[in-house]
């Protein structure tokens, strides 16, 4: 659990010149639309604390690996519980954790990797989620006409999901003690939910 706080913190701060950029664009077109006049001493001296702060809030941002952790681990409980597994809450922890080394601490750093290869820029957030670089179905089947919900389940059908799902179905049997297709049936449970909540949040998030 530490190891993934430590590198999701990282980073977090890696990527807090994209987080400068993302907010700055969302500060000016929320003043736009509000019909607010922007003065330029003003936005300056916003921007400038922006700056200030960005690798701090981009930090803490990802700390939500670590509530994805829990939660996840809540959802490995409920169902070794409901597939006659171990109901031990610290078993259920544990296999969420490992799933958490892969995914998603691996593809945070894949993304981060790839926009230190090539800086995106952003001007409304549909261009961030359409911008986030992916091993998943998106490169063969994404389109520029294509809505943000599609292009995000897309995204989460990737290689990493793939491993995660196929090492959460080890720690299902060894650790949660599932026998048979449950194994296979939570682990696929969990991701199908998250790739859900995903995608209904990145289309309120681009409206």
């Amino acid at each position: 659990m530490l190891w993934v706080t430590v590198l999701a913190v990282l980073a977090g701060w890696l990527n807090a010149d994209i987080t400068v950029q993302t907010m700055r664009i969302g500060l000016i077109e929320s003043m736009q639309q509000r019909g607010q006049d922007i003065d330029p001493e003003q936005l300056r001296e916003m921007l400038g604390n922006m700056e200030r702060f960005a690798p701090l809030l981009s930090s803490a941002g990802n700390l939500f690996l670590v509530v994805i952790v829990a939660v996840i681990a809540v959802m490995f409980w409920i169902g070794a519980s409901l597939t006659g597994g171990s109901t031990r809450f610290s078993k259920a922890f544990g296999v969420a954790v490992i799933g958490a080394v892969i995914t998603p601490l691996l593809s945070v750093w894949f993304v981060t990797l790839m926009w230190k290869l090539n800086p995106p820029e952003f001007r409304r957030m549909a261009e961030f989620f359409a911008a986030t670089p992916s091993l998943g179905l998106d490169l063969f089947f994404g389109g520029a006409e294509m809505s943000v919900a599609v292009r995000t389940v897309l995204q989460r059908c990737d290689l990493f999901n793939v491993w995660w799902i196929m090492v959460s179905a080890v720690g299902c049997e060894r650790l949660l003690e599932i026998k048979g297709a449950g194994r296979w049936v939570v682990p696929v449970a969990v991701w199908a939910l998250g790739v859900m909540v995903a995608a209904m949040w990145a289309s309120l998030s681009a409206g």
